[in-house]
C-alpha cells in the first residue's frame, strides 16, 4: 500500500496563519483521509474548527503521533484526529501542526469504461506503464509486516530515581526544535539542505543571527552577509550529512547512526520509533548529567527492532545550542585540520545545564559528527 509524506510549511508552523477560506460547500464537506499526524508544535485541538471550542484546553504533544480519519475538504488544511483520554476525543487541528503521513487509497478493482477503451487503443504488445513507487520509511515497513509493531521503554518520564536517574524529565521543546524535527521528517527520512537554509532565513532569523554572532560573524567569509552565512552554515552541516546524523538519526537494519538531539529522542519515544534499553542490555551506558549515554532499541527500515549501545544526548540542550557549539568547534578545528583528512577533537562546553565535553569529527571543512561524551578520551586533541 503506497504511502506518501507531507511536511508542514515552516511559516504556518509558527504563525498559525490560515489560508483564505474555501467556498462554503467545500468548506463544510468533510472527506475521508486515513493516516498519522506527528505533532511538531503544541497546537490547540478543537472540537469545532468553526467556533474554536476546545473543551479541556487540549494541546498536541510535540513528537506524538495522532490517528487521522478525515479532512475538512478536498485540499483543505484541517484534519480530523483522535486524541485519547480527553473529552470529545475527535478533534480538529491544522495540518501545519505536524508531519502528515497519509495512507493512499487502494486503486479501483476495475477501470472505468473510458479508461478501458483507452487501454484497448494502445498498440499491440505495448506494456502498461509501471506505477511509480513511493519511498518507504521504517514506519511504512512496520505497517506492512504481519508481526506486531515493537514497543519500547521510554527515554523520559516524570518519576525521579536515585542515585542515578537514566530516564530524566520530559524536555520542553522550542519552536526552533519543532522546526528542526519537521526538517528531519519521519523516522528514516532524508532532510533537505534547502529546507534548513530557508527556515533560518525566513522564519528563524534571530537564531541564525545568534549562531553567526557566536562564531565571530562568519565561517568561511569574514563578517559575511546574512544570506552568505546561511549558505556556509548549511554546507557545514549538510556536506557530510552531519545534520541527519546528529539531529535525526540514521536507522539501518543492524545499526543506528548518530542521534544526538534530545528533541528527536522525545519524538521517537512518542511516535514509537525507539526507546531506552535497560541497563543490563547496554553495559556501556553512562549518565553524568547533563550527558546521558544510553542504550537504544529502535525500529529498523524493515519493521523489526534492533539495538544500539550506547547513544548520547545532552538533557536540556536544544537544537540551537547544538548548532552553536558544533559550529564554534568546527571553526576552531578548521585552523589546524587538513581538509582531506578526517580529524577528531574534543570541545569543552559550559552551559546552564552543566559542563561537558563533546567530540567533533571534521572532514573537508565540514562536520561529520558532533556528540557529547560522558567520559572523554584524553588522547583526543582540543578543538582549539
Amino acid at each position: 500500500m503506497g504511502v506518501f509524506f507531507r511536511n508542514c510549511s515552516y511559516k504556518l508552523l509558527l504563525s498559525g496563519v490560515v489560508m483564505a477560506a474555501l467556498g462554503s460547500h467545500a468548506a463544510n464537506a468533510e472527506v475521508g483521509e486515513t493516516g498519522t499526524l506527528t505533532a511538531t508544535t503544541a497546537c490547540e485541538a478543537y472540537s469545532s474548527k468553526n467556533t474554536k471550542a476546545n473543551p479541556g484546553n487540549v494541546l498536541l504533544e510535540v513528537g506524538k503521533a495522532y490517528k487521522v480519519s478525515g479532512r475538512n475538504a478536498t485540499g483543505g488544511e484541517w484534519l480530523h484526529i483522535s486524541v485519547d483520554g480527553v473529552e470529545t476525543p475527535r478533534r480538529w487541528v491544522n495540518q501545519s501542526c505536524g508531519t502528515l503521513v497519509v495512507q493512499a487509497q487502494e486503486p479501483a478493482s476495475a477501470p472505468a469504461s473510458g479508461e478501458q477503451k483507452a487501454a484497448d487503443a494502445k498498440p499491440a504488445g505495448q506494456k502498461p506503464a509501471e506505477p511509480q513507487k513511493e519511498p518507504k520509511s521504517a514506519a511504512d515497513e512496520a505497517k506492512k509486516s504481519d508481526a506486531p509493531k515493537p514497543t519500547f521503554a521510554p527515554f523520559f518520564d516524570s518519576v525521579a530515581q536515585t542515585p542515578v536517574d537514566d530516564t530524566p524529565a520530559v524536555p520542553t521543546l522550542s519552536a526552533f526544535d519543532a522546526a528542526i524535527l519537521t526538517i528531519c521528517g519521519p523516522w528514516d527520512s532524508t532532510p533537505q539542505a534547502k529546507d534548513f537554509e530557508s527556515a533560518l532565513l525566513t522564519v528563524f532569523p534571530e537564531q541564525l543571527s545568534a549562531i553567526q554572532k557566536a562564531v565571530g560573524g562568519g565561517l568561511t567569509t569574514p563578517n559575511a552577509p546574512t544570506a552568505t552565512f546561511a549558505q556556509e552554515l548549511t554546507a557545514a552541516w549538510f556536506d557530510n550529512k552531519a545534520f541527519k546524523h546528529v539531529f535525526c538519526g540514521e536507522p539501518n537494519k543492524k545499526s543506528l547512526g548518530g542521534l544526538h538531539f534530545e528533541g528527536r529522542y522525545l519524538q521517537a519515544q512518542r511516535a514509537g520509533w525507539a526507546g531506552r534499553l535497560d541497563g543490563p542490555q547496554c553495559d556501556k551506558g553512562e549518565v553524568k548529567a547533563p550527558v546521558y549515554s544510553v542504550g537504544v532499541s529502535f525500529l529498523t527500515p524493515d519493521g523489526g527492532a534492533e539495538k544500539a549501545c550506547p547513544k548520547s544526548y545532552v538533557h536540556g540542550e536544544g537544537a540551537l545550542d547544538i548548532l552553536i557549539h558544533g559550529t564554534q568547534a568546527l571553526k576552531a578545528a578548521r585552523n589546524w585540520a587538513k581538509p582531506e583528512d578526517k580529524s577528531a577533537c574534543v570541545a569543552n562546553i559550559s552551559t546552564t545545564q552543566g559542563d561537558y565535553a563533546a567530540l567533533l569529527v571534521i572532514k573537508k571543512q565540514a562536520v561529520v559528527t558532533f556528540y557529547p561524551v560522558a567520559s572523554p578520551s584524553t588522547k583526543e586533541r582540543s578543538c582549539q
